[in-house]
């Protein structure tokens, strides 16, 4: 228990000590005592795990249940996976052209990546373990560093730093659509967070930044502008509601909330991370790849402590991703499962608006070129969906028309093929 003790000492009278206890908010502390949820109490806290996880002998830290998670990532010409709890190491694709982006669907047992020499996006099985062959479901997509599964509405997300737009497709690539295309400049991780509708990316071109915006591409916003020159990856903790990025140009790994505030750098260290490309977190660790180390490592995700190297020597690690079925459990519902959502073409999450009456949690979008009709449903040029809902009537989509520019892959410009190498704990004590 931590306690503030204030006394008074009163003059004239007999001498007489009054104490007060004021109690801290340990919840509220950096780094936080609990790994997942904290609890203030009087004079206490307590700790509590989300369901499938189990609250460690220490009484702070979460463990997973189920199977082992997994790191998988790409190596630039193959995918290979690494067992954290086993040191399991295993080769699922090889003979790859230039694999970057990756991400995975657990339910199918389906691996999502982007290959930027091909300018194609790929599926394969999890188990394949190098005797399958990849399906390309989805071809021009020119330069796309990062990609994002929403695997509650069924949809694949995908930044392109060549075409400077953000882009999103049904999971087998049949039905794609723009939702961002404007003032983009070099985007490059992507995650999504099903449960709120909203979608986080990276940007490091001349003007660096992390943005958030509706998974139907509105309600954008910059929410981290300051100390950033190139923010590679970017990760989603679910559990404790943090976002976690590095910085390839500061050396950094921080970390916020969803709204951009409470930002902390965990790791600033240019001999630690000369050059992080990747990020993922899971549990109480978080992961990382570096193109100058050519490893990933694992630390503490509060402190950077008890850091390690999981794998070393590798060709050109690019992203990662810690698989687990617990990062993709049914945080909330499908709002587009019924009937596509009465969707002519493709249906998305949307997050409510606060400002916004009765704003729907799913919205209806359309190919390039097309325009979303009154009915917010159906697209220009199509036959309305037969089951149309009517319980609730989604926002009207964005603007879907494309904007050609030329772009840049990893840390380098103008072209597609080379890379260029380019807590503080304020404790006030009131006497």
């Amino acid at each position: 228990m931590q306690t503030i003790v204030v006394c008074y000492l009163l003059s004239h009278v007999q001498a007489e000590t009054l104490t007060t206890s004021l109690d801290i908010n340990e919840c509220k502390a950096f780094p936080p005592p609990c790994s997942q949820s904290c609890h203030n109490a009087d004079g206490n806290y307590s700790c509590k795990c989300s369901e499938g996880f189990i609250l460690k002998p220490d009484l702070r830290s979460c463990r997973a249940t189920g199977p082992n998670p997994l790191v998988i990532f790409t190596n630039r010409y193959d995918i290979r996976q690494f067992n954290i709890i086993t040191n399991e190491y295993r080769h699922i694709f090889d003979n790859l052209w230039s694999a970057v982006g990756l991400d995975f669907h657990i339910e199918s047992r389906s691996l999502y990546w982007t290959d930027v020499a091909k300018e194609k996006i790929q599926r394969g099985r999890i188990e394949n373990y190098g005797t399958g062959t990849a399906e390309v479901i989805l071809s021009n997509v020119d330069t796309a560093d990062g990609i994002a599964v929403d695997w509650i509405h069924g949809n694949l997300y995908w930044t392109d730093t060549g075409m400077d737009t953000i882009s999103v497709s049904n999971l087998d690539g049949s039905k794609h659509s723009v939702i961002i295309d404007d003032g983009l400049d070099e985007p490059r991780a992507i995650a999504v967070d099903p449960r709120s509708a909203f979608m986080f990316w990276t940007d490091w071109g001349m003007d660096p930044k992390i943005e958030q915006a509706g998974m139907n591409g509105v309600s954008r916003k910059s929410i981290v502008t300051t100390d950033l020159i190139w923010p590679n990856g970017l990760a989603i903790d679910y559990f404790a509601e943090l976002l976690f990025w590095v910085d390839g140009k500061m050396h950094t790994l921080s970390s916020c909330d969803f709204n951009g505030l409470n930002r902390h750098t965990i790791i600033n260290s240019n001999t630690v991370l000369p050059h992080p490309f990747s990020i993922a977190v899971f549990e109480d660790e978080v992961y990382w790849t570096d193109w100058k180390k050519a490893s990933i490592q694992k630390a503490n995700k509060f402190d950077g402590t008890s850091r390690i190297n999981l794998l070393t020597n590798l060709n050109n690690p690019m992203n990662l991703r810690v698989m687990h079925p617990l990062l993709q459990s049914n945080f909330s519902e499908n709002y587009c499962g019924k009937h596509n959502g009465g969707c002519s073409y493709l249906c998305v999450a949307a997050p409510q608006i606060p400002d916004i009456d009765r704003s729907a949690r799913y919205a209806c979008l359309c190919p390039n070129g097309q325009e979303i009709m009154d009915d917010s449903h159906t697209c220009s040029g199509q036959t309305p969906n037969p089951v149309l809902l009517t319980t609730s009537v989604p926002t009207k989509a964005p603007t879907n028309e494309q904007q050609p520019r030329g772009g840049v892959t990893g840390n380098r410009r103008n072209s597609k093929k080379t890379i260029i190498a380019a807590v503080f704990i304020g404790i006030i004590v009131l006497l």
